[in-house]
């Protein structure tokens, strides 16, 4: 009796379908595995019947599964050049770019050491002082030291009541100033007030405002002590006279206090812009003073930025030339 299972394995046997042969042979160039078929329904009986489930199930297997692609290149083909790039080319930052650290679960990254930006493009820091960098309000702080664009000289004088019980009432630039202190304390003014150089007294500066009138721009007033000495000492005002020789006198107040900014941090600092406050120029020249009063235990710092002009280039020629002059 003939074997079945020689008929079934012979590719001569009518129970093969010619269509799956040649579907195997293509099968086996494209190397597709044949692993995930269910051979379950190929059962005896009609096995012509089950050889179609088998060829349906294939089917699908072979669309789920795409054949690998061959490397082997056909003839005439040539094969693709790989230039080797060994130009760098820098490319500018045209947009703004924000750059956040990376996260590890709740705890934040090391912060970037080095941004590198090129030169022509415009950096801003966001988030160290938006109070700085804002484009409106704090004028007076931004502008301070400024006129116009130009950068203004300073004028430094330091009034320290450290060491008495008595509060200490003055006039700046007053030239009757220093002998009225010397009648009535028997003391000497250069004492009280300070200039930032010490081999430079505060009544060498007010002579020289005499001959050489300067015109204070902008102000910087700070103040030193303990809390309360300073909060009394910022409500003190600041009252400018205004003489002619006439005998009149204009008196124009300023509260101090009322300059510092909501949003300043420390209050015992104090900007403001002179001639916006006064509504005009403030020229010490012997008849503009400042009336002040210091408290006992304190010391203020009054920094006026200023500028001035030397009669000596005025009225001589070799002193227009000379490079020393001021």
């Amino acid at each position: 009796m003939k074997n079945i299972e020689d008929d079934f394995y012979s590719f001569d046997s009518p129970l093969i379908d010619d269509s799956f042969i040649e579907d195997t042979q293509e099968n086996d160039v494209e190397d597709i595995e044949l692993e995930d078929i269910d051979f379950s329904d190929f059962s005896g009986g009609d096995f012509k019947r089950s050889l179609r489930k088998v060829n349906r199930a294939y089917d699908k297997t072979s669309k789920k599964k795409p054949a690998k692609k061959s490397n082997i290149l056909k003839p005439n083909t040539p094969k693709p050049s790989i230039a080797k790039s060994t130009k760098t080319t820098n490319i500018p930052v045209n947009r703004r770019a924000i750059m956040y650290g990376k996260q590890k679960g709740n705890v934040e990254a090391k912060t970037t050491k080095r941004i590198i930006v090129p030169s022509n493009q415009e950096v801003i820091i966001e988030g160290i002082d938006k109070f700085i960098l804002a484009n409106k309000g704090a004028d007076n702080v931004k502008n301070v030291g400024y006129c116009k664009g130009k950068k203004l000289k300073e004028l430094i004088l330091t009034l320290d009541n450290s060491g008495s019980l008595i509060d200490f009432n003055l006039e700046l630039f007053n030239p009757s100033m220093p002998l009225d202190y010397l009648y009535s304390t028997s003391g000497n003014l250069n004492a009280k007030i300070q200039t930032a150089n010490t081999d430079m007294s505060y009544t060498d500066v007010l002579f020289n405002l005499l001959g050489n009138p300067a015109n204070i721009i902008n102000c910087k007033f700070v103040f030193s002590g303990t809390q309360q000495q300073v909060a009394n000492q910022v409500t003190q005002p600041l009252i400018m006279k205004n003489k002619e020789i006439n005998s009149e006198e204009k008196i124009e107040p300023i509260q101090l206090s009322l300059q510092i900014d909501n949003m300043q941090v420390a209050n015992d600092i104090v900007f403001f812009d002179m001639f916006s406050k006064i509504n005009r120029p403030f020229i010490p020249n012997g008849m503009d003073v400042i009336q002040y009063k210091v408290l006992a235990g304190n010391i203020c710092t009054f920094c006026f930025y200023y500028e001035q002009k030397d009669l000596r280039k005025l009225f001589y020629e070799s002193a227009r030339n000379s490079k020393k002059l001021l």
